[in-house]
């Protein structure tokens, strides 16, 4: 009987894979007992029946294997030959038909499902593609029309997130989202890139607010009652009482809220470009003493004029001067008036000429806002209801509440208690049937903290974003609030 290293080569499982043993290896008998005991048969040329521990193929000396083995090898050859010629034939097509495609599908594929394989994206000059529009591809994806193009705008997208209440100041913040505009050419990317910026609400660039030169304050004839701060400089201090009122006096704060309501839309009617604010003043200024009325805010902790004019970014309390108004401004009129020992306080923001898409929607929003927490005043409820309802609505369209600036009772005194917080608060309080406050929101596109000018007055906000604001002096009723400043 031969030398067992020279009878049998066999195969062994190491980690479910079945290893070939060299014959050193089984010489040193490392095979288990019941293999090494079919060696000798093995070598004298008798196959053993197979069983679960020895494996189904054997190479025997001399060369020879099973016959099932063979056929598995010859098969297995024949596949992969036939599949390295279909590989062979298929892969000058793809690549001839990736080299059809129009250069313009890459600079997409951040946009697209690119399959992979693809080249990378080549850059591409815009500006020459501007100057001579190429023909749109005939192909860039199957599910979209060959006609258009995906092109990406950066744009600018104003995000406020929660109000955080933090000395009495708001934060917010911008950010930067793209959108996705189509055009059904190159040549137009310029148009389209412009009508993008219109849509996303993206304000006209405008030059900083400038100050004027300020007149001196207008008379007022002496038959004429005035408040009693007039003559002081210092700031009164807001009133403890509650401005409640009879039959009589809501008489007198219907009217005195009637006349400032008339002469807040005769200021409109004056907005126009290249009209000054003080021209404004001086007509309101008329209007309110040939009514018999003294206008509230002159002489009010020294305040010069008869009338606020707050314009672009001005918040509130911006003073009338030389500026003359352009083309495309937003201007807030704050108008005051006492008439029969009672005020009556309103104000509006008009728009001055063609003012884009982006300040008409602050201005539209503010004035909801306004109306919207009207709508929650009735007898019984609380304060806080009217910021609460004021903060959703702005926060909704990404503008954000000023909260340094307050709505005030109003009656006999200009300025008095309950304080009203446009923003959410948890102050107590309830309404009271007979009762007279103002709600006068201010709403910003951007930042809603301020900065005081050294006239210690105008009010701005402090990245110069535009702020508009709307005020109107309330009656509680007991099934709601009536509007006295209403036209």
């Amino acid at each position: 009987m031969p030398p067992l290293e020279t009878a049998v080569t066999g195969y062994r499982r190491v980690n479910r894979w079945w290893r070939k043993i060299p014959p050193d290896e089984m010489a040193v008998a490392r095979l288990p007992p019941d293999e090494m005991a079919v060696a000798p048969r093995l070598a004298a040329g008798s196959l053993p029946p197979i069983s679960g521990r020895v494996p189904p193929i054997l190479q025997v000396a001399g060369g020879s294997c099973h016959p099932s083995f063979r056929a598995l090898c010859s098969l297995s050859s024949v596949v992969v030959v036939l599949t390295l010629a279909v590989v062979a034939l298929i892969t000058p097509a793809a690549i001839d038909r990736r080299k059809s495609i129009s250069p313009s599908y890459y600079p997409l594929s951040p946009l697209l499902k690119v399959r992979r394989g693809l080249p990378p994206p080549r850059p591409r000059d815009y500006q020459s593609e501007l100057a001579t529009p190429s023909p749109a591809p005939l192909q860039i994806w199957r599910r979209r029309p060959p006609a258009l193009m995906a092109i990406r705008v950066p744009s600018m997208e104003l995000h406020r997130p929660a109000p955080l209440v933090s000395g009495g100041r708001g934060k917010t913040c911008l950010q930067k989202k793209p959108f996705l505009v189509q055009a059904k050419r190159l040549g137009g990317l310029e148009k389209a890139s412009t009508r993008g910026a219109q849509e996303s609400g993206q304000p006209k660039k405008r030059a900083p607010l400038i100050r004027g030169t300020v007149s001196p304050p207008l008379p007022v004839p002496g038959n004429i009652p005035r408040p009693p701060y007039v003559g002081t400089k210092d700031v009164p201090e807001i009133a403890k009482e509650i401005q409640m009122h009879d039959k009589e006096g809501i008489i007198h704060m219907r009217a005195a809220c009637e006349l400032a309501a008339r002469v807040l839309e005769y200021a409109g009617t004056l907005v126009k470009p290249s009209v000054t604010t003080d021209e404004i003043d001086k007509a309101v200024h008329k209007m309110i003493i040939d009514a018999g009325a003294y206008p509230s805010p002159l002489g009010y902790g020294g305040f010069p004029k008869s009338v606020c004019t707050s314009v672009n970014e001005c918040m509130c309390h911006g003073i009338p001067d030389s500026r003359a108004l352009q083309d495309g401004d937003i201007i807030n009129i704050d108008v005051t008036v006492y008439l029969n020992g009672y005020h009556g306080d309103t104000s509006k923001t008009f728009l001055c000429g063609e003012v884009d898409e982006a300040s008409k929607r602050l201005v539209k929003v503010t004035e909801e806002c306004l109306l919207r927490g009207i709508s929650t005043c009735k007898h019984g409820t609380s304060f806080k209801k009217i910021g609460r309802r004021i903060s959703e609505h702005a926060e909704r369209h990404g503008l954000g509440v000023v909260e340094c600036f307050v709505g005030h009772g109003v009656g006999r005194v200009f300025h008095s208690e309950p304080i009203i917080y446009h923003q959410r608060n948890n102050k107590p309080g309830q309404m009271v049937e007979g009762q007279t406050f103002t709600i006068e929101p201010i709403l910003s596109m951007g930042s809603t903290d301020c900065d005081m000018w050294d006239d210690g007055w105008t009010a701005v906000t402090t990245d110069g974003s535009l702020a508009a604001q709307f005020e109107h002096t309330i009656l509680i009723t007991r099934t709601g609030a009536e509007i006295l400043t209403k036209c």
